[in-house]
């Protein structure tokens, strides 16, 4: 079994709501502001808020400390170019914000493959990580 996480925000609310009524099994995540992951509920649905900076600090430590590696994949060089383009800034109100994109994308891989690492942590959700060959 194969567990999948949705980016739940906007449209993807709807997606979700498809999954639920062909039985797919997945985890609701809804991309926040802050730097905390909360838990929520509706309709007795689970969503799990988890801050954009969290999800991709965690991702760029895992990188750098070699918890998490790139593979060659058709779609690398693109990631790769995701991820160099995020910058930090610091607000007025002192709140850290990061950014980022190229102009081909909308950092869409790097933010999927940040909520693939943070699911792949979070066992709780019934979620198991599995390595194939690509």
């Amino acid at each position: 079994m194969t567990i999948n996480i949705v980016d739940a925000g906007g449209v993807g609310r709807a997606f979700c709501d498809l999954l639920n009524t062909r039985s797919v099994q997945h985890t609701r995540m809804q991309i926040v502001g802050g730097e905390n992951e909360t838990e929520t509920k509706e309709r007795g649905i689970t969503f799990n808020n988890v801050s954009k900076n969290l999800l991709l600090g965690t991702m760029n430590s895992a990188l750098h400390t070699g918890d998490l590696q790139l593979g060659n994949f058709p779609m690398r060089d693109t990631l790769q170019a995701e991820l160099e383009s995020f910058e930090a800034s610091i607000g007025s109100s002192g709140r850290m914000s990061i950014s980022g994109g190229t102009k081909e994308a909308h950092a869409d891989i790097a933010m999927a493959a940040a909520m693939a690492l943070w699911l792949s942590d979070h066992r709780t959700v019934g979620a198991h990580v599995f390595q194939q060959q690509i």
